[in-house]
């Protein structure tokens, strides 16, 4: 909105001023913050995909499509890429990470209804409660890539794709409280051979 102020009127003509435009995060657009934040928390916090949004605009008479939606999701992303990079070198930095992976299943640009496997990683600096969350197409080197300047404990579900940090001398490596205990049973079946201890599980 751009407010407008009478500055003086007279018989032939009133003087009227209208502030200027407010500054918009995406130049030569028309969304204010406020609307931005709304579409991206939609979108992952409440996991409302565009067109639903774009139907829930519609009941309050306000007409939107998803190709302008998505622009703005767009140039949003790439005003959040200094602060994602910013995030990612003070978790990088910490001294104790926590690390997950989980596969999802991606659908395939080059063809369409396919899908192929991609990884979610996340990696959690439990002292500053700060969190990074990692796409790739791969597994094990993505991780190492990741980790590659990290120096300190990590603390894993025992992932294989961890395995090869170890090998660096900088990070030592702890497993997770949570394991479930099938996972437990088999790294402690697997050090007991090696060894050679009697196990009793």
């Amino acid at each position: 909105m751009r407010p407008k102020y009478v500055l003086g009127q007279n018989q032939e003509q009133t003087q009227i001023a209208i502030a200027e435009l407010p500054s918009l995060p995406i130049e030569k657009g028309n969304a204010g913050a406020s609307m931005l934040a709304h579409l991206i928390v939609s979108k992952y916090a409440d996991h409302l995909p565009f067109y639903r949004q774009v139907q829930m605009f519609k009941r309050q008479k306000l007409q939107l499509s998803e190709s302008t939606i998505n622009g703005w999701f767009s140039a949003s992303c790439q005003l959040l890429e200094p602060l994602y990079h910013s995030l990612v070198a003070k978790v990088q930095s910490s001294g104790y990470l926590q690390a997950d992976e989980t596969p999802i299943a991606v659908l395939t640009k080059d063809k369409p209804g396919s899908t192929h496997k991609g990884y979610l990683w996340v990696y959690h600096d439990p002292m500053e409660r700060l969190v990074v969350f990692d796409y790739q197409q791969g597994a094990d080197a993505k991780a190492r890539k990741f980790l590659k300047d990290f120096s300190g404990v990590l603390q894993t579900d025992g992932y294989a794709a961890y395995n090869g940090l170890r090998l660096k001398g900088h990070i030592l490596q702890l497993p997770a409280w949570h394991m479930p205990d099938a996972i437990l049973k088999r790294h402690w079946i697997t050090t007991a051979n090696g060894l050679k201890l009697p196990c009793c599980l």
